[in-house]
């Protein structure tokens, strides 16, 4: 029997935490959105993304610890910012990664929106152009039955957890103002062949990017700001319910 690698208890402890009713139940819902490219966008897009969830009531935004490449299209957007990928032999970083999100970071928190970070990307697993140092080293299966594998991703979490901002210049693991939480691996079932579901609310496409979430045969959940979707209201009235746990402490 391999030993639990430590996320897996943080996972435990998280899950019971959330399923403890308070004492007193006296904090509200919250909504929140996922962008898993956020860090690539200009920063005039950037802005204008988050300037949008703060005004429609957002008080978390999922970002995630991955790659990125200038010039392509995502979702209707141009990626103008190339950003590495944090690990490319196991266990050699490059801060470049988590510098990005930082910025990001920073700019959610001007807005009191929290973040929401994912340290890794399942579809990374897959073997397509995402695959990573984990898929080369390890494949999909071995990722997730492999003691040396389980020690690779403990060492990654904790440099995450432990890495210091370039532009907050706070620890994340300590910057409770800004970072609601970690999680532990982003569309984990993805990697293993069931199909993720998730949200996201997507900025208006540009000319040199054209995009309709509907004829995304891979992933059309997607929500964009130009479309006449309600997306205030739910958020809003979310913030107006009382939620089966005070989440005041996180959010």
């Amino acid at each position: 029997m391999v030993n639990s690698p430590f996320w897996l208890s943080i996972l435990t402890s998280a899950a019971l935490a959330a399923l403890t009713p308070c004492a007193n139940d006296s904090g509200n819902s919250w909504r929140g959105a996922n962008l898993y490219y956020l860090q690539g966008l200009s920063d005039g897009d950037q802005d204008a993304y988050i300037n949008a969830m703060a005004t429609d009531g957002a008080k978390v935004v999922r970002v995630w610890v991955n790659r990125r490449t200038a010039g392509n299209c995502q979702k209707g957007s141009r990626i103008v910012s190339s950003v590495p990928p944090l690990e490319t032999s196991l266990g050699v970083y490059n801060d470049a990664t988590l510098d990005a999100l930082d910025k990001v970071i920073v700019k959610l928190r001007t807005k009191e929106i929290k973040a929401l970070i994912s340290p890794h990307d399942a579809n990374s697993l897959l073997g397509d152009y995402r695959r990573d140092v984990y898929f080369d080293k390890f494949g999909p299966a071995g990722f997730y039955q492999d003691q040396a594998a389980f020690d690779a991703y403990d060492a990654r979490l904790s440099y995450i957890l432990n890495y210091k901002g370039a532009s907050s210049g706070n620890v994340w693991k300590e910057w409770s103002d800004a970072i609601m939480g970690f999680d532990l691996q982003v569309e984990t079932f993805n990697s293993v062949g069931l199909p993720a579901l998730y949200w996201q609310f997507l900025l208006p496409s540009v000319a040199q990017c054209p995009y309709t979430a509907a004829g995304d045969a891979g992933d059309h959940f997607g929500i964009v700001y130009d479309s006449g979707t309600d997306l205030a209201g739910p958020m809003r009235r979310a913030r107006e319910s009382e939620a089966l746990q005070d989440w005041r402490p996180v959010i």
